[in-house]
């Protein structure tokens, strides 16, 4: 891994005690992923969307810009605050 001063979305993976891999990506990159349709978007009824946005006959599109503003970069002080850390993730199925 890079030193401190170097780190980068791309470069920068962290690995969990259960070898679970956590990547950090760009603002940009999330944004695509999150575009992905899959079953959660799919389903998504007209009410979800106006309760999401606050409009009025909204779309995905709508969502997707919506959401879009909230996505932040990671910087690389929370970059080495997390990968010093010891995770555990627990996944409930």
């Amino acid at each position: 891994m890079a030193n401190d001063s170097t780190l980068n979305n791309e470069e920068f993976q962290l690995k969990n005690l259960n070898s679970t891999s956590f990547e950090f990506i760009s603002g940009e990159e999330a944004m695509g992923k999150l575009k992905n349709m899959d079953d959660f978007l799919s389903n998504f009824s007209q009410f979800d969307l106006k309760s999401r946005t606050n409009l009025s006959s909204p779309t995905l599109e709508d969502y997707f810009q919506d959401i879009s503003q909230h996505i932040l970069q990671w910087d690389d002080q929370s970059i080495t605050s997390v990968s010093s850390s010891r995770i555990i993730v627990v996944a409930i199925k």
